[in-house]
């Protein structure tokens, strides 16, 4: 590839409306594609977009972070469940508590019940609770660790990847990875009772058509989680253009938990929760990205450094607990409405997405 790339200009991709204003601009920090790029505002929304941008079918020519080494057999290791075997105050906690009814055994000792009360608050921060028949699709599941681990739980799992390298993987864990772009995935409305969207969503050149694909799978009662970069966090503000969660120009979007929520409610679901996250990893990043761009080489060790991790952990909790996370993750549920008997999907067009925006 040469240095000179044809960037595309595109509109707001909530409102749809040109005008805008510029925020920052940023070269890609692992240098997976030359030049500089450009966060925009959207003037009429207030929506933060990469704008212009690269093609999406260009961009996926080029190797994702973490692509390459990797790309091993799949590692029990996910977004909720760290790959240990669980405890027995573990497992009545996730029985009596999130319903995962299934694994309730004989009731155990006053000790274990006792624990697993202690624990259910920070179990419930973890693991998602168990819904319907345990129905689960996870968009973009990577090699299917996610899915490993929720089948361990008793989930019915499903995925779908959009590297079919990475896809060949998911599918040692069940047969149904669809690989290609969500839009074409052929499952049905309404067939699952959670879908999961784990730092997706901010890749897609149209994130609200994404969104709403991705809320017409969910079941009436079913649930959808999804977390994004929070571009309104510590981490942006500290670091800005050297910020992790920017990753352009690989990251079309850029999300604040307000425009998050406008999306997913004109996409035709209601916010059940929303949470503020923040791995240390992350913002270990975003000081590697700093140092690398400052020349400091010999300082890599220190940020990679336990004490460092654990000095983060520590105080990312409280930017948690402000509303200053790292990543933003929302559950939300699909808005039904009864027509003829039968319970049909409530979504918005452009021209609500317009007046929300004007509101």
């Amino acid at each position: 590839m040469t240095a000179e790339i044809s960037l595309e200009s595109v509109p707001c991709p909530f409102c749809h409306r040109p005008d805008q204003t510029p925020i920052l601009t940023a070269n890609d920090p692992q240098a997976r594609i030359p030049g500089s790029f450009q966060v925009v505002e959207c003037s009429s929304c207030r929506f933060a977009y990469l704008n212009p941008r690269v093609p999406h079918d260009l961009l996926l020519t080029r190797s994702p972070e973490g692509f390459g080494p990797a790309l091993t057999r799949v590692a029990a290791r996910s977004a909720f469940h760290g790959g240990r075997l669980l405890s027995g105050a573990t497992t009545w906690a996730l029985a009596r508590y999130l319903d995962y009814r299934h694994l309730e055994g004989a009731p155990p000792g006053l000790p274990v019940r006792c624990l697993a009360r202690l624990r259910r608050r920070r179990l419930a921060s973890k693991y998602p609770r168990f819904l319907g028949r345990g129905r689960l699709l996870d968009v973009g599941c990577w090699t299917g660790g996610f899915l490993q681990s929720m089948a361990e739980l008793g989930w019915e799992s499903a995925g779908i990847e959009l590297i079919p390298e990475a896809g060949a993987i998911a599918r040692e864990v069940t047969p149904n990875i669809f690989v290609g772009d969500l839009m074409h995935a052929p499952f049905a409305d309404a067939s699952f009772d959670l879908v999961t969207a784990f730092h997706i969503v901010e890749h897609l050149p149209d994130p609200f058509e994404s969104l709403q694909r991705i809320i017409r799978w969910v079941a009436p009662a079913g649930r959808a989680i999804i977390e994004v970069p929070n571009f309104s966090g510590i981490g942006r503000r500290i670091f800005r253009r050297y910020w992790h969660g920017l990753d352009l120009p690989f990251h079309h979007s850029h999300f604040t938990p307000r425009t998050l929520q406008r999306f997913i409610e004109s996409a035709g679901a209601r916010v059940v929760q929303i949470e503020q996250r923040s791995d240390p990893h992350a913002m270990i990043r975003s000081l590697e990205n700093l140092i690398r761009a400052r020349g400091g080489h010999r300082a890599m060790g220190l940020v990679q450094s336990s004490i460092v991790k654990r000095l983060l952990s520590l105080s990312l909790g409280f930017f948690n607990r402000i509303g200053l996370g790292e990543a933003i993750r929302v559950t939300v549920a699909p808005v039904y409405r009864q027509t003829g008997g039968s319970a049909q999907a409530v979504q918005k067009g452009p021209d609500a997405r317009r007046r929300g925006s004007e509101e």
